[in-house]
């Protein structure tokens, strides 16, 4: 099983506060001062990156691929197709995969 958690990072004991150099944050600052100071809006995507291990418990990928090996896409095909399947389910939209 996995799970995945996306997040602000904050800080304190009780009355928490976002932590300042929280990497999220800074970008929502970012993103607040352009639209405040230039009345553009900012539009962004993401690109998320990962490995399939095996569950050895030695951090074997999955198919013994390199790094941006393109063979593994044809090896994960069946992952790949469920993946963005998922995806589109969620209203995420894809470029490319």
């Amino acid at each position: 099983q996995q799970a995945l958690c996306f997040g602000g990072l904050m800080e304190g004991e009780r009355d928490l506060e976002p932590w300042p150099l929280c990497p999220r944050g800074v970008l929502r600052r970012a993103v607040s001062a352009l639209e405040g100071e230039t009345g553009l809006r900012l539009r962004a995507g993401f690109e998320s990156e990962f490995y399939l291990l095996q569950q050895d418990g030695q951090r074997h990928v999955l198919d013994g691929s390199l790094y941006c090996e393109s063979r593994s896409l044809e090896l994960m095909a069946p992952f790949v197709a469920d993946f963005t399947a998922a995806l589109r389910q969620l209203g995420v939209g894809l470029l490319q995969f």
